[in-house]
């Protein structure tokens, strides 16, 4: 499974590989971008194939609510309830896919959601909510201004 991995205006495709940065960027940044183009669908359908399992849905929603900070393996055990090489397999498919970051800081390797690669499939998949709806508003009333 390839990589996602963000940039400033788009997710680009890496080889496939588990990394583990040495730097501490924990700070999450929301940023909501309506109607982003930055992701095509084959990125989008290799993100939404990471999250195609209920205990990886379970895992990456402790990371997440974990927050920035991120947590040990042993934390998102625990929380999780998910053990050992099942944990590992599947953390390792949602680091593989971009969607959660591994940092070496000391001897520990702490977890935590990526948020932009995150917010990227969100924003795709919600970037044309109710155009249709819009688009039949404006013809029953041409003369109302798209605000709505």
């Amino acid at each position: 499974m390839a990589q996602l991995s963000t940039s400033a205006a788009s997710l680009e495709v890496a080889q496939p590989s588990v990394r583990i940065r040495s730097d501490h960027n924990g700070g999450h940044q929301h940023s909501h971008h309506k109607g982003c183009a930055c992701l095509d669908p084959e990125h989008a359908a290799l993100g939404f194939a990471a999250l195609g399992s209920p205990a990886r849905l379970q895992v990456l929603g402790v990371l997440v609510k974990a927050g920035p900070p991120g947590l040990s393996v042993g934390q998102i055990e625990q929380r999780s309830g998910i053990k050992g090489s099942t944990l590992a397999h599947h953390l390792r498919a949602l680091v593989g896919a971009g969607l959660a970051e591994q940092v070496k800081q000391g001897r520990a390797v702490v977890t935590r959601a990526a948020y932009h690669p995150l917010e990227a499939l969100a924003d795709y998949i919600l970037q044309e909510c109710c155009a249709d709806l819009r688009s039949i508003e404006l013809a029953a009333n041409p003369t109302k201004e798209a605000d709505v």
